[in-house]
């Protein structure tokens, strides 16, 4: 197993110092703002009372809100999301300001990759919340391959995907290579730099994705 895979060499847990009352949740509520990509169910929350206890039943795609892809979501082979190992999701992180209308390799040229988190701060965290938009910012495939070349264990972006909504090459580079996708985080309140990243998704048997809950720590 390769440090890429989350194997020896990827991160030593004794380094991930974090101190909890310093935690900067990245993740969007799940409630009125919750976008879904279209076609696909909206976000359902339908509260209930029953003899004094109060019930949400809660309907949803495994890909709604702040979410990760596993490699299963695209390939028929891929590790399913209750098999990512807990390594990829406890690990250093890098959070990149990325101003532009696409994110390329320039953007990404002062960013420590290999072994770490790589988190796309783009102008998704201003996209007003009330409807989809088609113009977000996304990954170009040459980035994408220079995070799959440098040794990313897991790339995120603060936009619904991180590809444009007729492509799917970003995805396809990172997921065949092993790397998780965590989407629609919520990283304006992140400055660039490096934290600690906690994220974990629904442990969901033979999931092809699931919602996270996420969290950044600057280091202890």
């Amino acid at each position: 197993m390769t440090a890429a895979e989350g194997g020896p060499g990827a991160a030593a847990s004794g380094s991930l110092l974090i101190d909890p009352a310093c935690a900067i949740d990245v993740t969007r509520p799940l409630g009125r703002e919750t976008l879904a990509w279209p076609g696909a169910p909206p976000l359902s929350l339908d509260r209930r009372r029953s003899q004094g206890w109060r019930v949400t039943t809660v309907g949803m795609t495994s890909h709604t809100g702040t979410h990760m892809d596993a490699p299963a979501h695209l390939m028929d082979d891929g590790t399913t999301v209750d098999r990512i190992p807990p390594r990829r999701l406890v690990l250093p992180a890098t959070v990149v300001r990325c101003p532009g209308q696409t994110v390329g390799p320039e953007d990404l040229a002062q960013t420590e990759v290999s072994g770490r988190a790589v988190l796309l701060r783009t102008r998704g965290s201003e996209l007003p919340r009330d409807g989809f938009r088609p113009g977000y910012p996304y990954l170009r495939p040459e980035a994408a391959e220079l995070l799959r070349d440098e040794g990313a264990l897991l790339v995120g972006t603060d936009c619904l995907s991180v590809d444009p909504p007729s492509g799917k090459t970003a995805h396809r580079t990172l997921l065949k290579a092993g790397i998780p996708i965590v989407e629609d985080l919520m990283l304006g309140g992140a400055e660039p730099g490096c934290y600690v990243m906690v994220c974990l998704p629904l442990r969901i048997e033979g999931g092809d994705g699931a919602p996270v809950r996420a969290l950044l720590f600057p280091p202890a």
